[in-house]
């Protein structure tokens, strides 16, 4: 995912956007992540890769106290990227992830 993809994902009855993204930290080596990158696409719904062993993947992972991957966040971009739902070393099924996205929707 080469270019920042926002997805708005619902407006609020006052007329609001909330502006979620979806953040994907990966690295070389790790067995998991594939799968956590092709769980993110069959989402259909925009998100961002980092790769921690980049100094910019790094510097995103420190904002987020992502430690390990893989690790898939929920972040609202209209609240200085307020974390809203976490997996950190956690592979989640899209079902999971589909259900907190309905959660936060609602």
């Amino acid at each position: 995912m080469d270019a920042q993809r926002l997805h708005t994902v619902r407006t609020i009855p006052g007329g609001d956007d909330i502006n979620l993204l979806i953040k994907l930290f990966t690295q070389p080596g790790c067995e998991r992540c594939p799968r956590a990158r092709q769980i993110c696409q069959d989402l259909e719904i925009e998100f961002k890769e980092f790769d921690i062993d980049t100094r910019d993947g790094l510097a995103e992972s420190m904002f987020h106290q992502v430690l390990s991957t893989p690790s898939i966040l929920i972040v609202d971009l209209d609240q200085d990227e307020l974390e809203l739902y976490g997996w950190r070393a956690e592979l989640p099924t899209e079902q999971e992830i589909r259900a907190k996205l309905d959660m936060i929707m609602s």
